[in-house]
């Protein structure tokens, strides 16, 4: 699966609302529809933000083309990211059929589950599903392409 990841500059850089108007900037493109019903979960959305859970669990949109990966940088880091950084798309990931999962702590999932239960592309997930996803993710993206060496065999040569 080919991945696209964004690390948007988030608070103290900019407020969690004008965070997910960026998001929402990169992923909706000219999809209007798309943009209205991402603009009505803008309050979960942004709460989420402001507890930094999107710092290392990606919102995540599949759909036509490559999965979309958005991360949202935090104190420090958002105050030095450069904004140019925050490039855009090389295809409308909201285009057709999509989807759009965010990270969620068990605290606020239930709560967060009924305010995106209008928008019929969102989901939430738990946190910790999300940061095993993306640490495999990870994971599986770092060690493809290097060779694996088996010590133990060389030491019986």
């Amino acid at each position: 699966m080919t991945v696209n990841a964004r690390r948007i500059a988030s608070v103290p850089r900019r407020g969690p609302i004008d965070t997910w108007r960026a998001i929402c900037d990169l992923l909706c493109q000219d999809d209007d529809e798309a943009r209205a019903e991402l603009d009505g979960i803008a309050g979960i959305a942004s709460a989420l933000i402001v507890e930094e859970y999107t710092r290392d669990a990606p919102i995540i949109v599949s759909g036509v083309g490559p999965q979309v990966r958005v991360y949202t940088l935090h104190g420090d880091q958002a105050i030095e990211a450069d904004l140019s950084d925050e490039l855009a798309l090389s295809h409308a990931p909201t285009t057709g059929e999509w989807n759009l999962s965010l990270p969620c702590a068990d605290d606020d999932l239930d709560e967060a589950e009924e305010a995106v239960r209008q928008a019929p592309h969102v989901e939430v997930r738990q946190l910790d599903q999300a940061t095993a996803q993306a640490a495999m993710s990870a994971a599986v993206a770092s060690s493809a392409g290097r060779p694996v060496i088996d010590l133990t065999a060389l030491e019986q040569s």
